[in-house]
C-alpha cells in the first residue's frame, strides 16, 4: 500500500509517478523528490536578436534564427548528456523536458527572441556523519 505522501502526489501533473534512479534502477517516488532528497535548480536561457522596428519580415527572419540556435543548443545538450562528453556534469539535467516560449510581438522595441528553461535535479547526500553531532 502506498504511503500517505505518495498517494497525495498521485495524479498530479508535472512530476512523473516514479523514476529509475541513477544508482541501479530502484524507483524513486515523486514524493521523495519534493520532500528534499533532490536539489532542484532551474536555469533560464534567453536567446535574443535585434530587428528593424518597422519590418515584420526582418523580425520573422531574426526569430527563425533564434529558433535555429535553440534547436542546436537543445540537440547538443541531449548529445552531450547521452555521450557523457562533459563527464557527469549533465547527468541530472532534464534535457528531455525543456520548456521554451517565444517573446510576444511587442515585448521590447526592436528585439525578438525566445527563452528556455532547463531543470537540474541533483541528489542530496544524506549519509550520516557522527562528526556533525555533539553529545549533550
Amino acid at each position: 500500500m502506498p504511503s500517505t505522501i505518495s498517494r497525495r502526489w498521485q495524479g498530479r501533473t508535472g512530476w512523473p509517478q516514479s523514476r529509475a534512479s541513477r544508482w541501479g534502477g530502484a524507483p524513486v517516488s515523486a514524493a521523495c523528490r519534493t520532500v528534499g532528497y533532490f536539489r532542484k535548480s532551474v536555469y533560464t536561457v534567453f536567446i535574443v536578436a535585434p530587428y528593424r522596428i518597422d519590418d515584420m519580415a526582418d523580425r520573422e527572419q531574426q526569430l527563425n534564427l533564434c529558433r535555429a540556435i535553440f534547436r542546436q543548443m537543445h540537440s547538443r545538450l541531449i548529445h552531450d548528456r547521452e555521450e557523457m562528453t562533459c563527464g557527469d556534469a549533465l547527468e541530472y539535467m532534464q534535457v528531455e523536458r525543456i520548456y521554451s516560449n517565444e517573446f510576444p510581438e511587442y515585448l521590447m522595441s526592436g528585439v525578438t527572441g525566445l527563452y528556455f528553461m532547463v531543470e537540474n535535479d541533483e541528489p542530496i547526500d544524506l549519509t550520516y556523519d557522527s562528526r556533525q553531532w555533539t553529545e549533550g
